[in-house]
C-alpha cells in the first residue's frame, strides 16, 4: 500500500511516472487523479475505490447476462456488491478492484460482434490499461483468444475478420503500453511491465519455499539469488533463471509446492485481513463485530465457488465464447501462480467471473447435468474442501486472536 501511495504522490507532484518500475502506473494514476480532484487524503482514495467498486457491480451483472443468466443476472451483481473481500478492499490502497473492473470490461468488449473492428480497438486499449495496473492481466490475452477462436470455429466470423480484429487489438494495446515501456527501458534496462517477476518466481521455487509469500524470507531471497546484476531487468531475468534451475534440480519438491500454491490460490481468505486488523489499520472494534466479519470472510469464497460449480454443471447451451473466456482466465491464472506462488487474495479478481456463472445453476430443475459435467465438478468440490479444511484451523486461530481485547495491536505476521 505504501508503494502505491508513494508513486501516486510522485505522479501528482511531477506529472510523470514514478522513480522506478517496481509497480505499474495504472493504480497510482487513479489515486493521483482522486487526490487531485478531492484533495490529498485517504478519504479521496476511499471514494475512488468505492466508485470503481460500484462500476464493478454493474459490469458483473452485464457479464452474467452475457453468460446467459438473463433476468437472474442481478444475482451476480448482488454477490459482488456484498462480497466481504471487495468491501474490505475498498479500505486498502490496493489495486484489486480497479484491475478487476478493467478485466471484466475487457471480456465484455471482446464479446461485441457488431462493429467488431471498433470494439477490437477498445479491447486492446482496456487490455493495455489492465496490464498497467497488474502484469497478471496477461491472462486476458488467452481468454480473449479463446472467445474469438470459438467464434471462428462456429463460423460467426471469418479468418480475415479475425486477423484484422487481432491486429487492431494488438496495436491499440501496444500504443497504450508504449509510454510506460519506453520509461522502463530507461530506468530498468529493458521494457518491462513491472520488476516483480523474478522475485515472484523465486518466492515459489527456493529451498525455503512454502507455496505462498513468506515476508521474512524476502531479503534472503534477494540477497541469495538477485544481487550483482547489471540492471534491474537483468536481476529479474537472473531471478527467473534461478527459480527455473531450482525447480529442475528439485522436480518432486516443485510439484508438491505446485499443489500447495494452487490450494492457497483457491483457498480461504483471511490471512491478509487479520494481519491488517492486528496492525491497527482498521481501527479497534468489538469482539462480536470482528468475529462476524471474520466468519463472513472465511465462508464467502467457498459459498461463491460452490455456487459457480453448480452453475457450470447446470448451465444450458454448452460452451459459448464468454464462458470459454472465463474458463481460460481461471485455468491460466492457476498456471501462472503455480509458476510463482499462491495467495487467496489473488483469487479476488476471479470472484465476479464465478458470480457471473453461479446464477446459471438456479433453479437446478432447469436441466439434467450429464456425467461428463458432474464428475469433474465432484472432483473439484472434493479438492477444494480438502484445501479449505486444512486452512481453516490456522485462520480461525488468527481470528480468535484479533477478536480479543487489544486485538488490533498484536501485530500478526502476514
Amino acid at each position: 500500500m505504501a508503494q502505491y501511495h508513494d508513486r501516486a504522490v510522485y505522479m501528482r507532484e511531477h506529472l510523470a511516472f514514478g522513480p522506478d518500475a517496481l509497480r505499474g502506473p495504472g493504480y497510482p494514476a487513479l489515486l493521483a487523479a482522486a487526490c487531485a480532484t478531492l484533495g490529498e487524503s485517504t478519504w479521496a482514495a476511499l471514494v475512488a475505490n468505492s466508485i470503481v467498486g460500484a462500476l464493478l457491480v454493474l459490469a458483473t451483472g452485464l457479464l452474467a447476462r452475457a453468460c446467459g443468466c438473463g433476468a437472474r443476472a442481478w444475482v451476480a451483481s448482488a454477490i459482488v456488491a456484498v462480497y466481504p473481500g471487495f468491501l474490505l478492499s475498498k479500505l486498502y490502497l490496493m489495486s484489486d478492484t480497479f484491475y478487476t473492473l478493467l478485466a471484466v470490461t475487457c471480456l465484455l468488449l471482446a464479446m461485441v460482434t457488431r462493429a467488431r473492428r471498433a470494439a477490437a480497438v477498445a479491447v486492446g486499449s482496456v487490455l493495455g490499461a489492465a496490464l498497467l495496473v497488474r502484469s497478471a492481466g496477461l491472462v486476458l490475452v488467452p481468454a480473449v483468444g479463446a472467445a474469438w477462436a470459438l467464434d471462428l470455429a462456429r463460423r460467426q466470423i471469418s479468418r480475415t475478420t479475425l486477423a484484422a480484429t487481432t491486429v487492431l487489438a494488438g496495436v491499440a494495446c501496444a500504443l497504450v503500453l508504449a509510454p510506460w515501456l519506453v520509461f522502463t527501458s530507461r530506468v530498468a534496462g529493458r521494457p518491462v511491465l513491472d520488476t516483480t517477476t523474478g522475485y515472484n518466481a523465486l518466492i515459489g521455487a527456493n529451498p525455503r519455499a512454502t507455496g505462498r509469500l513468506e515476508l521474512q524470507d524476502g531479503q534472503w531471497t534477494v540477497e541469495t539469488y538477485m544481487l550483482g546484476a547489471a540492471s534491474v531487468a537483468d536481476a529479474e531475468l537472473q531471478g527467473v533463471r534461478a527459480a527455473a534451475r531450482w525447480a529442475s534440480e528439485n522436480p518432486g519438491r516443485w510439484l508438491t509446492l505446485g499443489v500447495a500454491k494452487t490450494a492457497f490460490l483457491w483457498g480461504l481468505e483471511g490471512r491478509e485481513h487479520s494481519a491488517g486488523y492486528s496492525h491497527g489499520y482498521l481501527g479497534e472494534h468489538g469482539g462480536a463485530v470482528v468475529l462476524a466479519w471474520g466468519i463472513a470472510v472465511l465462508v464467502s469464497f467457498p459459498l461463491v465457488a460452490a455456487a459457480a460449480i453448480g452453475g457450470a454443471v447446470a448451465a444450458p447451451g454448452g460452451w459459448t465464447p464468454i464462458r470459454a473466456a472465463i474458463a481460460a482466465v481461471m485455468v491460466v491464472t492457476s498456471v501462472l501462480h503455480v509458476l510463482t506462488f499462491g495467495e487467496s487474495r489473488f483469487h479476488v479478481p476471479l470472484v465476479p467471473l464465478l458470480a457471473a456463472i453461479a446464477p446459471l445453476g438456479w433453479p437446478l430443475s432447469r436441466s439434467r447435468p450429464t456425467l461428463a459435467r458432474t464428475a469433474p465438478a465432484i472432483v473439484a468440490v472434493l479438492l477444494l474442501a480438502w484445501a479449505w479444511a486444512g486452512q481453516w484451523p490456522g485462520l480461525w486461530q488468527r481470528l480468535d486472536a484479533i477478536r480479543q481485547p487489544g486485538g488490533s495491536a498484536i501485530f500478526l505476521d502476514y
